[in-house]
């Protein structure tokens, strides 16, 4: 990170920003594309920095628009990430010897802060849609994994049953066994109850509710999974941009010295 002289022409920028550092050089305009990468993270079907590192399967998700939607987003932030960079250099390379760093300052969050404004506005559209199509995902995986026929539902008190007097080690076992074998009915019947009923501790009901919802309902689990790993990626490539932009511009000077100017040209025109 370069940090400006009091004189130069980069003086109305808190930093300026360094490829190293930022994944781009204003020096040289040169872009460091992993950098980028780490700084605003890749999209869903593209190897992960986190976890095994492996892309998500997104098959059948092509034409999702809400998944399309957060993809967008996520895009978005960086091109905004690089009309922020063009935009500091522009106010950088301005000759007019009449801008110091205050008139710099100005002219740069005048034109930056509207972006982030834009993007931040579309940030909380596309998350909150994104975030109620999920919740109606859910609420029909629910309804799925409860029904079942009346036969099978007979049998549930007596499977809790079963499962709550098995030995702590016993009882792990044969969950793993429901959940790699798809045992719909035992899975069903320790989830349509309290854990306690079951004998489970709250992470084995939890694994033994996500199994079930695999199980009866796969293509609406991997849309969930998928939405909420695109909205984490999504909202943390604009979380980066403001970060980024706050971090070469101090807006709040720059609001005192506009209102400041308001200010005076409104006492001007009154007089």
């Amino acid at each position: 990170m370069h940090t400006p002289t009091k004189e130069s022409p980069s003086a109305f920028m808190r930093a300026v920003p360094d490829g190293t550092q930022d994944g781009i050089d204003l020096t040289n305009g040169a872009e460091l594309p992993n950098k980028l990468s780490l700084m605003f993270g890749r999209w869903l079907d593209q190897p992960q920095f986190d976890g095994d590192g492996a892309p998500m399967d997104l098959t059948g998700l092509d034409d999702d628009e809400d998944l399309g939607a957060l993809r967008q987003l996520h895009e978005l932030s960086l091109t905004r990430y690089r009309d922020i960079t063009r935009v500091l250099a522009q106010v950088r390379d301005d000759p007019d010897p009449s801008l110091n760093k205050d008139a710099r300052l100005k002219l740069a969050a005048k034109v930056i802060q509207p972006k982030l404004d834009e993007i931040g506005e579309t940030a909380a559209r596309e998350l909150a849609r994104t975030e109620a199509a999920i919740e109606a995902e859910m609420d029909a995986v629910a309804a799925e994994v409860r029904r079942a026929p009346p036969d099978e539902l007979a049998v549930h008190p007596d499977v809790r049953a079963h499962f709550k007097a098995l030995d702590e080690r016993e009882r792990g076992k044969q969950l793993d066994q429901a959940i790699a074998t798809g045992d719909r009915v035992t899975l069903q019947a320790l989830t349509a109850g309290p854990a306690y009923l079951g004998g489970l501790t709250a992470a084995q009901h939890e694994r033994a509710r996500y199994a079930l919802a695999r199980l009866v309902s796969p293509d609406r689990v991997r849309r969930v999974e998928a939405l909420r790993a695109g909205q984490k990626v999504a909202r943390g490539a604009v979380h980066r941009l403001q970060k980024q932009a706050a971090k070469f511009i101090d807006f709040n000077r720059a609001r005192e010295l506009l209102a400041h100017d308001a200010r005076r040209q409104a006492q001007l025109s009154e007089g």
